[in-house]
């Protein structure tokens, strides 16, 4: 008697040979699946840095505005008399100063609006 000889089904050489050749072709996907996933994640960390640089653009514009406003308020002539009169005593050509004589011998004047308790009779 002959050895029985295996039978080959005729369509399972087409269906395997597509088995390997898919099979070779996800085991060379995988290094681009790798480098994509990597990319994915230094897009994530430059988004998070450029959201953050905007923030941080925004809060120097924002300080950047508040301190030209103000050196538009140093520069201004409001400015240099309002330091003058309050802080120099000073008076105009012409304007006469008036010291109150309770005043001139005393401390610079203070906020006395915000103190709490009345002044107290002198005993």
């Amino acid at each position: 008697m002959q050895p029985a000889t295996p039978v080959q089904d005729p369509s399972a050489g087409p269906a395997r040979l597509l088995t390997w050749t898919a099979l070779i072709l996800l085991i060379l996907s995988l290094p681009l699946l790798f480098n994509l996933m990597g990319r994915l994640d230094a897009e994530a960390h430059v988004r998070t840095a450029v959201d953050q640089l905007s923030t941080q653009v925004a809060q120097a514009e924002a300080r950047r505005d508040q301190l030209k406003a103000r050196l538009d308020y140093v520069t201004s002539e409001a400015y240099v008399e309002r330091r003058a009169r309050v802080e120099y005593r000073l008076v105009r050509r012409g304007e006469i100063a008036v010291v109150p004589p309770s005043v001139q011998n005393a401390a610079p004047p203070r906020a006395i609006w915000l103190d709490a308790t009345p002044p107290q009779p002198a005993r």
